[in-house]
């Protein structure tokens, strides 16, 4: 991996990591947090943390478990994210009776970012070095 390519997925993984954080943070303390569907997500998002965390630090020595970790975050991490830019398509599969009845897009760039930065750190990360 070549020193700009390393140095930016270190900065889109970190921001990536941030806003994850933020995302939970932000969605514990509003009226969603704790709900059947939301509660489990935001539990989640605040368990990819630490998962994203250490497969920064288990890229240096292990490329394909640092790899294999950060798609674990991401998946850690995308129901919330789409909770919140696509609330319309989980309330159609809810169960629940006021299914359905929540708009089907929502522009929220914060999400949008940080889909973009998980996804972005993961192209960076598992591409072959150059050298």
């Amino acid at each position: 991996m070549t020193g700009l390519r390393r140095y930016a997925a270190i900065a889109t993984s970190l921001a990536a990591i941030l806003l994850t954080f933020v995302l939970a943070e932000r969605s514990d303390a509003g009226e969603t947090s704790g709900g059947q569907l939301t509660g489990p997500m935001i539990l989640a998002c605040f368990g990819a943390v630490p998962v994203l965390l250490s497969a920064i630090i288990a890229h240096i020595w292990y490329p394909r478990l640092g790899i294999a970790l950060w798609i674990g975050g991401t998946l850690l991490t995308v129901p919330l994210a789409t909770w919140w830019l696509v609330p319309g398509w989980w309330s159609a599969i809810a169960p629940w009776p006021s299914a359905g009845t929540l708009p089907m897009f929502n522009l929220r760039w914060d999400c949008i970012i940080l889909l973009a930065c998980l996804f972005v750190a993961l192209s960076l990360q598992s591409r072959p070095s150059q050298s």
